[in-house]
């Protein structure tokens, strides 16, 4: 029903920056004299009266609709940059997702569940309150708001008189301004049987911390506001640091007591941490607790997560990245084995956490030594490092060079060659790993050469960042013997060194724009063969001696991406170029073979 636009309030208290929209209205409240419940409504907010005050909008405080962007204009003079500036929605896109938010409830509890936020709650500093007179910031409704860079304060989730978090309004109905009752924003707000419990936050108690944790704060406050720093070097998203924050938080909560936090946390927020495993451990089944990507419901916890979190993505590279996240990997021996860390298995975490992950998990144990994925180690090896042992060499040395010795990241192919694959690697794996097989081989060729991780073995061959752990995640769990695999990649690089090495990058460099064969030429030896020759046969044709020559991916071939051909669907290009790769004939292949042999003579390859 079409509501007209409220009357013009007098006097209106203007909102802080930073403020959030419940702290305005509770200080609007208070200046009127008014319970926030019918300042609500004066607003044009609409809170529905009644025992059960729920608002009609059941966004409110998250995001705000045009007609209350309008009502709230013509009541206070409030523009709507600056009222959306108040709602949750202001960290859309950053470190909370809200693309998926509707007016509608099964839309509301999806994002609660999933999204860190605190939606009807709020954390808080004593000495802001204090010195404000009462404005709660809006990024204290933020489920990582742990401390007080201002003050180097620890925030406080609870009230020490009512027990419940703070702003939360009654046990049952949560995030419901009152109607009858007028609130002081210095207090707290909560009600039981509509007695405000009235504890002055002001004087809750004071915890100091680290600076160290001060800047993990400001770190995560940097996301939110869309400037993440970088990442072992690396400038990504908003939303990917944020990702990355909460898949680390998560990993710390999944092991629980037995991980070893920075000497910076303090002893209450470790504990936290202990009571929080406990939990776990203690419930009769893991329905009865949030998982543990969840969002923390207190300021200890968070704090303890924050800690941790913000000391690894502080890291400057790729090394101290891995070094940060030593602690998990200890921490998985220590305490529920890499056995009970099947759960992980469906974790999707950002490549770089990826990385450091599989780099420290403990490769001898279970099926999660993925993290290494069967990489040999000698003795002497810290064996929750992943990087492949190199041989030294002595005066008593034999003259035979290290597997892959001459070998480069450039004479690797992306795809191991079929009869290559089926005699020497394939005995060592069940099926079905197939082309995924073949795949894993060139990384593990790629780890010999001197790659220390699975993904920058993938760089090293030029794969999609985070495709290399996908495929190493997948094939690993398929060799039944581990050492006579890496046995078998070990003679393989001698093989390909034996035969002598092969610039595959200059290949593909040199047949770059090579997407069809000269029917005119072509398809009179097609003829002798049965075969018949059709423009769509010429860029298959085109495609198969690509990737024979190159050892290249099919989806990779110049031909099948090229524009001449991207009117006919992609499953019909590809079904044309395998069709052809069943049907063509020994003699040939062997001929086209010869004329891409000649097609890289006359581009000089080396």
């Amino acid at each position: 029903m079409s509501v007209g636009l409220p009357r013009r309030l007098g006097l209106v208290l203007a909102p802080e920056v930073g403020e959030s929209l419940a702290s305005w209205i509770d200080r609007l409240g208070q200046d009127m004299r008014r319970s926030p419940g019918l300042v609500a409504d004066d607003l044009g907010l609409r809170v529905v009266p009644g025992a059960v005050q729920r608002p009609l909008s059941l966004l409110f405080g998250i995001t705000a609709n045009d007609e209350q962007t309008a009502a709230v204009e013509a009541a206070t003079g409030v523009g709507a940059e600056v009222l959306h500036a108040m709602h949750l929605s202001a960290y859309d896109g950053t470190v909370l997702d809200l693309s998926d938010l509707a007016d509608d409830k099964a839309s509301v509890q999806r994002v609660w569940f999933r999204e860190w936020a605190l939606f009807t709650t709020s954390r808080a500093c004593p000495s802001c309150l204090a010195e404000s007179g009462g404005v709660w910031m809006l990024w204290w409704r933020l489920a990582a708001a742990a401390v007080c860079p201002t003050h180097r304060l620890m925030l406080v989730s609870h009230c020490p008189r009512c027990g419940l978090e703070l702003r939360r309004g009654t046990e049952r109905n949560q995030g419901v301004p009152p109607r009858t009752l007028l609130v002081e924003p210095t207090r707290c707000a909560n009600r039981t049987r509509d007695r405000m419990c009235g504890y002055p936050l002001t004087e809750l108690p004071q915890v100091p911390v680290h600076d160290d944790v001060c800047a993990a704060q400001l770190a995560f406050l940097d996301a939110a506001y869309g400037r993440p720093p970088p990442v072992a070097g690396r400038c990504i998203g908003a939303a990917e640091w944020a990702w990355a924050f909460r898949s680390i938080c998560g990993l710390v909560r999944f092991v629980g007591d037995s991980i070893e936090l920075p000497a910076v946390v303090p002893a209450a927020a470790a504990q936290a941490l202990v009571d929080d495993a406990r939990r776990r451990r203690g419930a009769a089944s893991s329905r009865q607790v949030p998982g543990y990507r969840s969002k923390p419901r207190s300021a200890l916890l968070a704090t303890a997560l924050l800690a941790f979190a913000g000391r690894t993505l502080a890291a400057g590279n790729d090394d101290d990245l891995i070094e940060a996240m030593r602690p998990f990997g200890a921490a998985v021996v220590e305490g529920p084995g890499a056995q009970e860390c099947r759960p992980l298995w469906r974790w999707r975490m950002p490549p770089l956490v990826s990385m450091a992950v599989r780099a420290v998990f403990p490769t001898p144990m279970a099926r999660w030594s993925r993290a290494g994925a069967h990489v040999p180690f000698a003795a002497d090896v810290d064996r929750s490092a992943s990087r492949t042992p190199r041989r030294r060499r002595t005066s008593a040395a034999s003259s035979r060079s290290d597997p892959g010795g001459c070998l480069e990241f450039r004479h690797l192919p992306r795809l191991v060659a079929e009869a290559d694959y089926q005699e020497l690697i394939e005995p060592w794996l069940r099926t079905p790993p197939g082309l995924s097989g073949r795949r894993y081989v060139a990384l593990a060729l790629a780890r010999i050469c001197g790659a220390r991780t699975w993904a920058r073995a993938g760089l090293a061959l030029g794969w999609p960042d985070g495709r290399a752990a996908a495929v190493a995640d997948y094939v690993c769990e398929f060799v039944v013997d581990p050492a006579r695999f890496w046995q078998a990649a070990t003679t393989l690089a001698d093989r390909l060194q034996e035969r002598g090495p092969i610039d595959y990058d200059h290949r593909r460099q040199a047949l770059s724009r090579f997407v069809t064969i000269d029917r005119g030429i072509w398809g009179p030896l097609f003829a002798e063969h049965g075969g018949r020759l059709m423009p769509a046969g010429c860029r298959a044709a085109a495609v198969w001696l690509w990737t024979a020559m190159t050892c290249g991916e099919l989806g990779d071939a110049p031909a099948l991406l090229d524009p001449g051909w991207s009117t006919v669907p992609i499953k019909s290009r590809l079904r044309t170029c395998r069709t052809m790769s069943r049907w063509l004939p020994d003699a040939l292949a062997d001929q086209m073979l010869r004329f891409g042999a000649t097609l890289l003579d006359s581009h000089n390859p080396r």
